[in-house]
């Protein structure tokens, strides 16, 4: 049995926390085998030996399988907390931070972000084990609840930020104070919540940027151009942070560069008379999504190709027959588009499916293998 939970620690398909709850439940099962027998080990690839089995998180669902409500409710007091913090400091600055001074609006801002702060700090460091970057045996409600304070307290530097700041800026240098808030808490608290905060900063913090070094000549061309052009150059950054896997997320990371390479090519098909580069770049978005759904069998990407695929088709036919298609034949256009999209994104996911059972046939643990990928 220790034999088996190796490969699949190995192969990516179990955590060594995983394979040591395997351990214990066959422990009561299996003729011979005692749970000090079960098998540990400290991450994929190691060599797992036979130790004493590590206890369960505190605050998650136990290896006897018993729900810990006591962890639930710890964690929603959490989100309550942050939640009335955040409603706090909004109605203080919408009704009166004009009256404050600069002192009494950091004060504001400051004393819950250093409180939010050292709870999240409490919490991780009562965590059983030790605390890590990265998840190890899911997401428990622990590395849920310091996310979301890490996520409050990263917004509330940002606005620390834009105290002293005046003029076009202030809102610049929010959303960039901010992104590095929120990138050095997902250095610790590796997860999608802090992933999510980290793509909205990005794209808020350039395209205020953007906005205020432009300061925007009364051109529609140059509108459109622009803000076109830092969306997907975001979009190729982000993309860059997950293939050199900076980001964990992989799926997510994929997801949201499409989203945003998307994005900036809605944004150049209003530059006049230049409308075929935003079409161009919506069409080459389309086909990376589809490629990359090929390569990663990650739904996500290739429903932002098939969407991309599907609005990009009628739009430009409808820009460059001016409309001369009518109603009717703009509805035509737009059903034939979406009824192709859907037909190429079924026959690649069945083209993927198929190449996935072919390889479980040859080797017998790729099924263990590929069922685990998203």
């Amino acid at each position: 049995m220790a034999d088996a939970l190796a490969r699949l620690v190995s192969a990516g398909t179990l955590t060594a926390e995983q394979a040591g709850a395997v351990g214990r439940e066959l422990a009561g099962l299996l003729p011979g085998t005692t749970t000090t027998g079960a098998v540990v080990a400290t991450r994929p690839g190691d060599t797992l030996a036979a130790g004493p089995v590590p206890a369960s998180p505190p605050g998650v669902v136990g290896h006897s399988g018993r729900f810990s409500w006591t962890a639930l409710l710890a964690e929603v007091g959490g989100y309550v907390g942050a939640a009335f913090v955040t409603a706090a400091v909004a109605i203080l600055a919408s009704s009166r931070w004009e009256d404050l001074t600069t002192v009494g609006r950091l004060a504001v801002l400051a004393v819950p972000a250093a409180l939010l702060l050292g709870a999240a700090v409490l919490i991780a460091r009562q965590t059983s084990g030790g605390w890590t970057a990265r998840e190890t045996d899911g997401t428990t409600p622990r590395r849920r609840l310091v996310a979301a304070l890490l996520l409050v307290a990263g917004g509330l530097i940002g606005l620390i930020a834009g105290i002293p700041t005046d003029g076009d800026f202030e809102f610049s240098w929010v959303s960039a104070t901010a992104l590095v808030a929120w990138g050095l808490s997902y250095a610790t608290c590796r997860g999608p919540v802090l992933h999510v905060a980290m793509v909205l900063a990005a794209v808020s913090s350039s395209q205020a940027t953007v906005d205020a070094v432009m300061q925007w000549p009364e051109t529609e061309r140059a509108y459109a151009l622009v803000p076109g052009i830092t969306m997907l150059v975001t979009a190729v950054g982000w993309l860059a942070l997950i293939l050199l896997r900076v980001l964990d997320e992989r799926a997510l990371g994929l997801f949201t560069a499409g989203v945003l390479g998307f994005a900036g090519g809605q944004i150049l098909t209003n530059l006049k008379d230049l409308e075929w580069i935003g079409f161009a770049t919506l069409g080459a978005v389309s086909a990376a999504c589809l490629v990359g759904y090929v390569a990663t069998r990650y739904v996500a990407v290739l429903v932002v190709g098939v969407v991309t695929l599907a609005m990009t088709i009628p739009e430009a036919v409808t820009t460059y027959t001016r409309g001369a298609l009518g109603a009717s034949g703009a509805l035509m256009v737009v059903g034939l588009s979406i009824v192709g999209a859907s037909v190429l994104g079924l026959r690649l996911k069945q083209a993927t499916d198929d190449d996935r059972a072919h390889d479980a046939a040859d080797r017998p643990d790729a099924a263990e293998h590929t069922a685990a990928r998203p």
